[in-house]
């Protein structure tokens, strides 16, 4: 995966964050986790691709 994929997959990422705190949609604890673990996974590949 490029950096060009990454930080397309974490904009559309931070769009459904945005669209479910927009809608106050009340996640489960282990669905706000996994999206937690998702999102900082996707940043630290982004920031790793970055420095390469």
């Amino acid at each position: 995966m490029d950096s060009n994929i990454t930080s397309l997959l974490l904009f559309i990422m931070i769009l459904v964050w945005q669209l479910i705190m927009w809608k106050k949609v009340e996640l489960q604890k282990w669905q706000d986790y996994s999206l937690s673990a998702i999102m900082i996974g996707l940043s630290g590949w982004l920031v790793y691709l970055t420095f390469i």
